[in-house]
């Protein structure tokens, strides 16, 4: 079985604009729909703060180290998914840095490009049909249901389909609640399975070991997940 990757265009999508300097990171320019996506910050903080203070210290490293990438390629940064949550909504961007050209004083601006892609995702039931993946410079939707397992990996997640593996930006928490209740099923703080590709459970003691279809890879139900997991699976 392949797997069903969707392709969108960005150039669909009308992007917001933020351009700034990295000196002191203050904002030369904001277009209304970034405003929009980002309602919760009124024009007097966007343009009078610096845009690192909104964030949290490790998410400051982390816009720090891709801008610093920045200074040694003329290429623009890796496509990223972030999320944000607004009124209890959530909201999906592709968030792509790009460095423009310097001023005769040898300073660089960096313009920041933030894509809604959210009705690409989810379905009305607010469960996520398709998870984005980077292949290259492209973003294509991987279908959900062609999910075998979720391996975390720091704070993003690793799929595994039939054929290949993908990486994803969504943490694994994340994922557990997004994804379809009714098949998909946290075993263990690093793994999430879809039941619907288990190839055979293996019990040693009070554990259980699960072999999914197309892996040799044996996951571990964890002790405190195998009651429940007992109860998922219809065991007890």
């Amino acid at each position: 079985m392949e797997e069903v990757l969707k392709e969108f265009n960005l150039k669909d999508i009308e992007p917001g604009v933020v351009v700034f300097s990295k000196e002191d990171y203050r904002v030369h320019f904001i277009n209304n729909v970034f405003f929009s996506q980002f309602s919760e910050f009124s024009k007097k903080d966007l343009f009078e703060k610096d845009i690192l203070s909104f964030h949290k210290p490790r998410s400051i490293k982390k816009i720090e180290k891709i801008i610093d990438l920045l200074e040694n390629t003329e290429k623009a940064s890796p496509i990223l998914l972030k999320k944000y949550d607004l009124s209890g909504i959530d909201r999906y961007l592709l968030i792509k840095l790009i460095k423009l050209l310097s001023n005769s004083e040898g300073k660089y601006l960096y313009c920041l490009l933030t894509f809604d892609i959210t009705e690409y995702l989810l379905d009305n039931k607010k469960i996520i049909n398709y998870l984005p993946i980077q292949q290259k410079n492209e973003i294509k939707l991987l279908l959900a249901d062609d999910i075998i397992y979720i391996q975390a990996e720091n704070i993003y997640s690793t799929v595994f389909t039939e054929n290949r593996k993908f990486l994803t930006y969504f943490p694994i928490g994340y994922l557990e609640k997004k994804l379809n209740k009714n098949n998909f099923f946290r075993i263990h703080r690093s793994y999430i399975i879809n039941i619907t590709y288990i190839d055979k459970i293996i019990k040693e003691k009070n554990l259980y070991v699960i072999q999914m279809k197309f892996y040799n890879t044996k996951l571990t139900v964890s002790r405190s997940k195998v009651k429940e997991f007992s109860s998922f699976i219809g065991l007890k």
